[in-house]
């Protein structure tokens, strides 16, 4: 699964408050593809659940999620284009950027821990 994809799927749970579970199509692809068990966990956390139920957190990853989606809003024709002005805003929501906004950053933080396989399980 591309990080393109993962990013727009992202967006497309936090415009939706469910707690049930994502469903997985087929539990022997997971065992034969990594990214689809991080894939599978990133998307079952109770953390990241909770986290997507921020209306602040929903709108900054809509905003991505549009830009990702929609040449018009980011100005770029090529999905190349508007992975660069997504990962641009991104940038600019984490810490340090001009936008700065904690829950972005520890929405981020969170990701990052899961795919990497550092997140604990609370």
């Amino acid at each position: 699964m591309s990080a393109i994809h993962m990013k727009t799927t992202i967006a497309d749970i936090a415009t939706n408050q469910s707690d049930s579970a994502v469903s997985v199509p087929n539990a022997d692809l997971l065992r034969d593809d990594p990214r689809a068990q991080q894939y599978a966990s990133l998307m079952n956390d109770q953390v990241v659940k909770d986290m997507l139920r921020s209306p602040t957190l929903q709108h900054h990853l809509v905003s991505v999620h549009e830009i990702l989606s929609y040449p018009a809003v980011s100005g770029e024709n090529t999905i190349e284009g508007r992975h660069d002005v997504a990962l641009k805003k991104f940038r600019e929501l984490r810490a340090g950027g001009t936008e700065d906004n904690i829950e972005v950053e520890e929405f981020v933080g969170r990701v990052l821990d899961i795919l990497e396989g550092r997140a604990a399980h609370d």
